[in-house]
């Protein structure tokens, strides 16, 4: 079996094409972003390159080098974020497309792919990588599994948000997570057999960023291509409830102290909203980092003082507490370059404004006996949005803000209703 070696195997998605862990940090490297065309897998594969960004302490290729060994896909011992074939050896092979979320349908097909379980299609070590990081990321729990219980990994539920800049590296420089104690799989390998036992392993910022919360051992063939994966259950890593979570690049509030025994917690994260629009917990991400809120998400707050070209939220549309992906949450925005002050005011206008639109939509979808699915998937909101923003992002020299943008969010209000009544008569 060859090994794949991802240090010099190009399998990070650029504008340019597929690139090496080692290109990401080659002096005068320019590339923009993430490109898979699955936000997911890119959100995903942020994570953990950040992680790499901040525990190379500003060596990023001596640190490669010195970790080249847990850096193998298909090694034997130790695969790169994988559990060594030697464990996972009498479980039954799956189709590789399990690991293809939103994609995944149980154990018969799945959507939108046209492959069956008896005949999978063969993806490339790239695609098996990104799929494998996507699945330990944001797959929800399975229930009851061969060894134990297994539980929702750090984003089945919950948004992640980023901040980025004009390159790569800069966006890895904005979001890099504080260092943690705890060392990624590819720096050592953990203790498997307390693993199996489901020992406790401590949320940080490296588990909770990059850790195989799914177990998992890609199965390939003689070309390094897979059809099939191993799945199993290893121990989920747990937080204490009275401190906010180490997720670097969630958006965290804090619980009411009457709320503390009845939930459990002293923090709360953003949850994932059931529906496919994600600007509003983009919106209120943006304004809690204007304000100044240390629970704001690292990246946002680093671009309040290095600057930032955009910022985006990505995560699942589930079913609360049911293991059902209804869809992928994905938004970008360009970053406000107005004073922190007046971009907050403003964003707490608009979103009045979008509150008052949604109702509004609602209504008007009641009383056409549609849902408000139907009315989400006009173009309303989001071109409200994105006729809105210009004004946010632009300096309005010599001019009362919150009239000048009052008067823009009605008018854009109007404009997203009209479009949305077009696209209620084309249900109809």
């Amino acid at each position: 079996m060859r090994v794949v070696n991802l240090l010099t195997a190009p399998w990070i998605p650029t504008p340019d094409g597929p690139v090496t862990l080692t290109d990401v940090w080659a002096e005068g490297a320019a590339t923009g972003r993430l490109t898979s065309g699955r936000p997911l897998a890119d959100a995903a594969l942020l994570r953990l390159l950040c992680v790499m960004h901040a525990r190379a302490h500003g060596e990023p290729q001596q640190y490669l080098q010195q970790h080249e060994a847990g850096l193998q896909l298909y090694d034997l011992t130790r695969p790169f974020m994988q559990v060594p074939a030697a464990w996972t050896d009498t479980l039954p092979e799956t189709p590789i497309h399990a690991l293809t979320l939103c994609h995944a349908t149980g154990r018969d097909a799945t959507l939108l792919g046209g492959t069956l379980d008896a005949s999978p299609r063969a993806v490339s070590a790239a695609d098996a990588v990104l799929d494998l990081l996507t699945y330990h990321a944001f797959a929800p729990s399975r229930g009851v599994t061969r060894f134990h219980y297994s539980k929702d990994t750090p984003l089945a539920r919950v948004l992640t948000f980023h901040a980025h800049g004009a390159t790569l590296q800069d966006t890895l420089a904005l979001n890099a997570p504080p260092v943690a104690p705890t060392p990624p799989t590819w720096e050592r390998a953990p203790d498997w057999q307390a693993w199996r036992q489901a020992d406790p392993i401590p949320l940080d910022a490296t588990t909770v960023h990059a850790w195989p919360w799914r177990s998992a051992t890609l199965v390939p063939d003689s070309t390094t291509q897979v059809r099939a994966v191993k799945l199993a259950s290893g121990p989920v890593p747990t937080a204490a409830p009275e401190q906010p979570s180490p997720d670097a690049h969630a958006l965290q509030s804090t619980v009411p102290e009457a709320d503390h025994v009845r939930l459990g917690r002293a923090y709360e994260q953003r949850r994932n909203p059931p529906s496919r629009e994600g600007r509003r917990a983009l919106v209120d991400a943006l304004r809690q980092t204007l304000l100044r809120d240390p629970l704001a998400p690292l990246g946002f707050r680093h671009a309040l003082t290095q600057g930032a070209q955009r910022v985006s939220v990505t995560g699942l549309s589930t079913r609360p507490g049911q293991p059902v992906i209804l869809g992928v949450i994905q938004a970008e925005l360009p970053w406000p370059t107005i004073a922190p002050g007046d971009a907050a005011a403003l964003l707490t206008v608009v979103q009045e404004q979008a509150d008052a639109l949604e109702r509004v939509l609602y209504v008007r979808a009641k009383t056409e006996g549609r849902t408000r699915q139907d009315v989400q998937a006009a173009p309303d909101l989001r071109v409200y949005w994105e006729n809105v923003w210009p004004y946010l992002s632009g300096a309005l020299v010599g001019a009362v803000l919150e009239e000048v943008l009052a008067e823009v969010a009605q008018s854009c209000a109007a404009s997203a209703l009209k479009g949305a009544s077009s696209s209620l008569l084309r249900f109809s």
